[in-house]
């Protein structure tokens, strides 16, 4: 059977490049985190889970036109200085007594402040080009503070050992100390200034009590914190082949054992012992500028990025030789271990994690994906992740009633409409067959195949939108009419009212009348009937405005009305609509960013998913808090309504999917039996799920199966099938017992694989895998090829969208019983992983006139009868005879999916050409 959907290439997003990236201390217990600053002005906050396996990106404080982020580092004080333990125990002793109280250990204020400290979340800090240093409120991504470094711009930029203070390399040459202290940001003293640099870098040594820069003057400095004087001028070998241009020293490391380590746009990684500065090993590693380091706290490994896009592992070796003469150690010889190159542009930043069971790498650079290596001691063989190149938070919004497609750029919004075919997709056959057209109906399609089908009108930019903002866009949304769009900035919210031009069919914007200045929102949704605008806002409260169809005499232009203003972090509890007064107190945890929100159907409820794993739901007609769903094991990264019954559905960044009813207030019979026994396969996928879609019809089931969809796969499950335990695995004490062998296919396809089923498919645990060889950790085929081995989906009209396999399920089991279970996972797991990069993924509905009311045979979308972006068709013969979900006279109404994707080799073609050049940066 042949489906249609539309794959949209037409979404030109580029991301901007990476400059730096940092994890959370190590010392902070309860979670860890990536920094990864763009050249945009973002700074992203990755969430790490299960020992560098999950990868979330959690939260983005947004930058700006003006905005810049070089450097970013994080502080965790967890032990007291010696001043804050004088005035510790001078709050409750006399001064003559404060030296005996501290001495002597144990003393519970003295734990008390050390439980304080421990339990404080780390301080984010950030600098850039425009010589700001501000510090982040990571939950609600405001800035706490901001001053300003007196020194230019900021290149660099280092926490000390003890946490307690940080360190400024800046263009004018300086070297500024800053205390942070006690939630403190205060300049305390320059070091010695050198001739005028640019401190490119800087690195502490294991106890603070040294500071090595590396400067664009071909020297390492070495300062004394306590003297603030330079100790040490080390010179760096100068290029004779470039007429003895200076030397660009970019990165530099102190190893705990006082090795100092550098990397200059020479391409030469450099030992130096720590005392005179003596180079010990080189390595002209690199074919062009080694741009950064990295190092575990051992200081047993050393990586180095260049702009050659080679990652390079150093570690040292044992010595036999030793000088009998001296007492002093001799140094350590250094070797490089391995090489690799995970980048197709240079490598700008590194991080190396010290974590348990193994040590986690990332990288980033031009090519603007993070790279993320989770057993480095298996470098350079192990597997690499890369993340996905757009935000898990779609950028997409759909306009269904119109097929609008609206994409959220940095500073720009963009409506597309999708193209209509040349020739309707449904066509009365003789009996009761019916099929859905391609360019050659008489032609039988491969289960996987595409087949384009000529279009009367491709997709077109309808119109462009430019808003005045003073950073880049959070959020933005557009009602289901396609009458309202909503964006909002870290400033405000814009609401705007989408018009036509009767005379010159051209689309105008007017901006709407509101009672109330709409603060800024990090989430955005419309009601179903496009009357309620919800804004989850930066300062943790909702706020509900609604279409004011009554005119106001008093008010005749207003067209929205604030109805309720409930404030999350406090009780839940709206209001009213005036936006002030306060809540009484409330048993609710504590409030985090929303992320998610999702409006049932019916618009009787809508849901919102905070970061902190909190899901409540609330009821429109009371504008009260309704229900907290019991906290979920991570972030929620999908929430939707199911479009028939009252089930909240959620799937969160580990892949857990719950079901709840609402109405009833508990989890589903589903969640209760097999929220446990996802398949493995599923369950630990490393891309996240960012979306649930229905709209695959099944014979013999009003319930359509959810498709979940990510960055790289589609998988559509069945919670009507039941999801067996896997068997168990029997050992013996001295080998394994191999479990047995699957049944052979049957004629049927009951006890085995259905006979229609590719032969490039294998099922492995209920999935539907293109690979049978594939490993857990596997992404799918490369994003570069398709499995046939050619270029993934592009096409001459890059405008123009292919039908993609949505993948649905297989005919239902007969009332046969299964005698295989593992042929049961094939029934409700179902992926495929042929799509390019997915950003979005969405049904639509079209109302077809039919002959006569006979079901359809084979599964029938909708992209057929209205304008669909390129339409293409595929086959997929396990699905069985759809039936009509609704049947209004002749008129049928029909899915299609709507798929949007965004190819690597797109972006990278977008991207500047790899560089070689010697002089770099410059």
């Amino acid at each position: 059977m042949e489906i249609p959907a539309h794959r949209c290439r037409f979404v030109d997003y580029v991301p901007s490049e990476i400059r730096h990236i940092s994890f959370s201390p190590a010392s902070w217990p309860k979670s860890s985190y990536l920094a990864c600053a763009r050249a945009n002005g973002d700074i992203e906050l990755w969430r790490v889970r299960e020992a560098g396996i999950r990868w979330h990106l959690e939260r983005t404080i947004p930058g700006g036109p003006s905005a810049s982020a070089e450097a970013v580092a994080w502080s965790h004080q967890t032990e007291p200085t010696q001043a804050e333990l004088r005035d510790l125990m001078l709050d409750d002793h006399d001064e003559d007594e404060a030296e005996d109280v501290s001495s002597n250990g144990g003393q519970k204020e003295l734990e008390a402040y050390k439980k304080k400290l421990i339990n404080t979340a780390p301080r984010l800090f950030t600098a850039g080009e425009d010589a700001m240093i501000t510090e982040w409120n990571t939950t609600t991504l405001e800035s706490k503070k901001c001053v300003d470094s007196n020194g230019g711009a900021v290149l660099c930029m280092k926490v000390s050992p003890s946490q307690t203070q940080l360190a400024v390399g800046c263009a004018d040459g300086s070297i500024r100390l800053f205390s942070i202290i006690q939630d403190r940001l205060e300049y305390i003293r320059s070091l010695d200034r050198t001739d005028k640099t640019r401190i490119l870098s800087l690195a502490y040594n294991h106890d603070g009590s040294v500071l090595i820069a590396g400067g664009a003057d071909s020297f390492i400095y070495r300062y004394c914190i306590k003297t603030s004087q330079c100790t040490l001028r080390m010179d760096m070998d100068r290029d004779t082949r470039n007429n003895n241009d200076e030397v660009l020293v970019w990165d530099v490391l102190i190893l705990r054992d006082g090795t100092i380590v550098s990397a200059d746009s020479n391409g030469l990684v450099q030992f130096r012992e720590g005392q005179f500065g003596t180079v010990t090993n080189s390595f002209k590693a690199h074919k062009a500028d080694a741009l950064c380091l990295a190092t575990n706290a051992e200081g047993n490994v050393v990586f180095s990025g260049s702009v050659d896009r080679n990652v390079i592992r150093y570690i040292p070796v044992e010595t036999t030789s030793h000088n009998s003469s001296s007492n002093r150690p001799q140094p350590k010889k250094w070797i490089i271990s391995g090489e690799k190159r995970y980048h197709s542009h240079d490598v700008h930043t590194i991080a190396l994690k010290t974590n348990k069971p193994f040590d986690i790498l990332a990288s980033g650079g031009i090519d603007t994906s993070l790279i993320i290596l989770t057993d480095v001691s298996m470098f350079p063989r192990n597997t690499p992740y890369r993340t996905p190149h757009f935000p898990h938070r779609p950028l997409i919004s759909i306009c269904k009633k119109k097929r609008w497609v609206m994409a959220m750029l940095q500073q720009r919004i963009l409506v597309y409409r999708l193209g209509a075919p040349a020739q309707p997709l449904i066509e009365r056959k003789s009996g009761r067959e019916e099929r859905i057209f391609g360019a050659d109906v008489g032609k039988e399609i491969s289960a996987m195949s595409f087949k384009r089908i000529p279009l009367a009108e491709t997709s077109k930019l309808i119109f462009e939108v430019n808003l005045m903002i003073t950073s880049n866009l959070v959020s933005s949304a557009i009602s289901p009419d396609g009458k309202w769009m909503a964006a909002s900035d870290k400033s405000k919210t814009t609401l705007m009212s989408i018009q036509q031009d009767q005379k010159t069919g051209k689309y105008f914007l007017k901006k709407a009348h509101t009672q109330t200045l709409l603060l800024p929102s990090y989430t955005i949704a419309f009601t179903p009937d496009s009357n309620r605008l919800i804004l989850a806002g930066f300062d943790l409260c909702l706020r509900i405005f609604e279409n004011n169809t009554v005119q106001d005499v008093d008010h005749p232009n207003l067209t929205w009305v604030a109805c309720g203003r409930i404030d999350t972090y406090h009780s839940g509890t709206c209001t009213g609509s005036n936006d002030s007064g306060s809540n009484p107190d409330g048993n609710v945890p504590t409030s985090d960013l929303t992320s998610l929100i999702a409006v049932s159907g019916d618009g009787q409820w809508f849901a919102t998913a905070e970061l902190n794993s909190i899901v409540r739901v609330y009821h429109f007609d009371s504008m009260k808090l309704d229900w907290i769903l019991p906290r979920l094991p991570s972030a929620a990264t999908a929430l939707v309504f199911h479009p028939v019954t009252p089930t909240l559905i959620v799937v969160t960044s580990t892949n857990d999917i719950r079901m709840y009813n609402i109405e009833k207030k508990r989890a589903s019979d589903w969640t209760k039996e097999y929220s446990q026994q996802i398949p493995h396969q599923f369950k630990k996928r490393r891309d996240i799920v960012t979306g649930i879609g229905f709209g695959i019809p099944v014979d013999g089931s009003q319930n359509e199966p959810m498709v979940l969809w990510g960055p790289k796969y589609v998988c559509v499950v069945d919670v009507e099938q039941p999801i067996p335990e896997p068997p168990a695995q029997k050992f013996k004490k001295t080998r394994a017992v191999s479990p047995p062998s699957p049944p052979q296919p049957t004629q049927g396809g009951v006890n085995g694989d259905n006979l229609n089923t590719p032969k490039s498919e294998s099922t492995i645990n209920g999935f539907h895998n293109h690979d049978a060889s594939s490993n857990d950790d596997d992404d799918g085929p490369s994003p570069y090829k398709s499995t046939n081995g050619h270029l993934n989906g592009h096409s001459s009209n890059s405008n123009n969208s292919l039908l993609s396999p949505p993948h649905t399920p297989q005919q239902r089991p007969s009332t046969v019983p299964l005698t295989s279970q593992s042929n049961q996972f094939m029934e409700n797991f179902r992926m495929t992983y042929s799509l390019s990069p997915l950003m979005y993924l969405t049904f639509l509905e079209t109302e077809v006139p039919l002959p006569s009311s006979d079901p359809i045979e084979g599964n029938v979308p909708e992209s057929l009868c209205k304008d669909g972006d390129d339409v293409v068709m595929q086959d997929t013969p396990d699905l069985v005879q759809l039936k009509p979900s609704k049947d209004v006279g002749t008129m049928q109404c029909l899915k299609e999916m709507v798929i949007i994707e965004r190819p690597e080799l797109e972006v990278l073609q977008k991207l500047p050409s790899a560089h070689r050049m010697i002089k770099y940066g410059m």
